[in-house]
């Protein structure tokens, strides 16, 4: 889930944690992948949350492009 996180996503979900949101994708993703091991609840909603974000923003657009 995370990897098909964009920049803009693993910004908004190291922030949410109260981590460094600067870098690299690969380095954002590794710090993102980090916050999994802590098993905390409300990072795992988050990340679900941006997630279901991600995919319903994609359906819109796979609608809107098939309209055309």
């Amino acid at each position: 889930m995370l990897i098909t996180f964009r920049v803009s996503e693993l910004q908004m979900l190291l922030g949410f944690a109260g981590r460094n949101k600067s870098g690299r994708k690969t380095e954002l993703q590794q710090r993102a992948l980090e916050l999994l091991r802590v098993r905390s609840h409300p990072i795992h909603q988050k990340i679900r949350d941006l997630y279901k974000t991600i995919q319903s923003v994609f359906v819109f657009f796979a609608f809107a492009l098939l309209r055309y």
